[in-house]
């Protein structure tokens, strides 16, 4: 594929100018056409790598993958052909770097690839159970119903985000004020007293020295290179996390933390729900079910943990006694009898699927009680430090007014 800029003119005379990935001149004019533009003229970009836009760039996020799926979902069903679909929702969509990626994907269905061939082919965008679930609608001509399962899975799993995100927010802001405070503090209000005490020419308690000695610190430039270095630790602790056997103790430590242990498994659990109950609407078998749901899950304790589900289901064991094989209690008992009640009535993937609506409300649940309790302890530790602090600054005056 090759980057080409150019100038165009469309159905409204309007001059028109971009960047567009093509691998030919032929297919840069075809692709403007699409889009109702007449190609005058155009060049080649040269691409030159650059770190920061490694870095930085720009990602296709999960409510835009959701906006996708939906309209595709409703244009196919609708009986548009999905080259037509495509072109429809390319038009809609504002995103530089997901139109791109849709014009890629209609590049490679015209030469010849079936769809999820060309969504695997857009690197890291789409996950691989997306790519197989769409590969399953294809095998089967149940495309349509498949693209309404990823779309609905994609919304409830960016409704759960924003919840978690939403949970987060009101103890983050009151840690940034806390923090935001304490440093006006030590940055304008005690060097006065500072100077106070020196004017006085009097000893003064340790403690005292303490704060007007933090105080120093922060005005002064003495914490850029503790913060480099802070950070590159925090840089080197990500990368050794990168190792699975660290990244295995890692996850085990999460998952024995009080209480959160419980939220980052519900989190995981939830996931691995949805997809599991998608897969088996789509007429997927249990096996590869379960390998699709492990992909979603961040812990690999849990993964661990799905994979030996898969290997006692070789064995010919029922997926409700797999689950009882479980290590560390990573299946909660209601998930076991919701499985067993769902084999035994031959509705497996429907009451999966309202487990996840009982799982989700647990982590609600949980959420709020942790917000509601997470605020008031900030609060107290910031007016423990705040007593503290008066009582540094304001004793040594009450001591010196005695003397007197």
């Amino acid at each position: 594929m090759n980057s080409f800029f150019w100038n165009g003119i469309d159905r409204l005379g309007n001059d028109r100018k971009g960047i567009l990935l093509a691998s030919s001149e032929q297919q840069l004019k075809d692709m403007l056409l699409d889009q109702g533009i007449a190609l005058l003229k155009y060049k080649h970009k040269r691409e030159k790598f650059s770190f920061l836009k490694f870095i930085f760039q720009k990602k296709v996020n999960l409510t835009k993958k959701a906006f996708f799926f939906e309209q595709l979902f409703v244009l196919i069903d609708g009986g548009v052909n999905l080259l037509e679909a495509l072109k429809l929702v390319c038009s809609q969509i504002r995103s530089k770097r997901l139109k791109n990626v849709i014009l890629k994907i209609i590049n490679q269905i015209r030469s010849g690839n079936s769809f999820s061939d060309a969504l695997e082919k857009q690197g890291m965008i789409f996950d691989s159970f997306i790519v197989h679930m769409v590969r399953a609608g294809e095998n089967s001509g149940k495309l349509s119903f498949v693209l309404e399962r990823i779309s609905g899975y994609l919304n409830s799993r960016l409704k759960l985000v924003k919840h978690l995100k939403h949970a987060a927010f009101a103890p983050c802001l009151t840690l940034f004020f806390a923090v935001f405070i304490f440093l006006g503090i030590f940055i304008f209000v005690i060097p006065q007293f500072e100077f106070f005490f020196n004017s006085m020419g009097k000893q003064i308690p340790a403690m005292t020295k303490f704060i007007i000695g933090l105080s120093s610190f922060f005005r002064s430039f003495a914490f850029i290179p503790i913060f480099i270095i802070v950070l590159f630790s925090l840089l080197l602790v990500k990368g050794i996390l990168g190792f699975v056997s660290v990244n295995k103790i890692k996850d085990k430590v999460f998952l024995k933390i009080y209480f959160l242990g419980k939220i980052f498994l519900l989190y995981d659990l939830i996931s691995f729900s949805q997809i599991l109950s998608m897969s088996l609407k789509s007429g997927i078998n249990l096996k590869e079910a379960l390998r699709f749901s492990s992909k979603v899950a961040r812990n690999s304790v849990f993964v661990e943990n799905v994979r030996l589900l898969e290997s006692q289901i070789e064995r010919g064991q029922s997926f409700a006694e797999s689950l009882k094989f479980a290590r560390n209690k990573i299946f909660p008992d209601n998930f076991i009898a919701i499985v067993q009640v769902g084999e035994q009535t031959g509705k497996l993937d429907l009451m999966i699927q309202k487990s996840v609506f009982f799982f989700q409300e647990e982590l609600n649940r949980k959420l709020k009680l942790l917000v509601n309790a997470f605020q008031p302890i900030i609060m107290i530790i910031v007016g423990l430090l705040i007593f503290f602090l008066i009582l540094s600054v304001y004793l040594p005056i009450f001591n010196m007014a005695g003397a007197w």
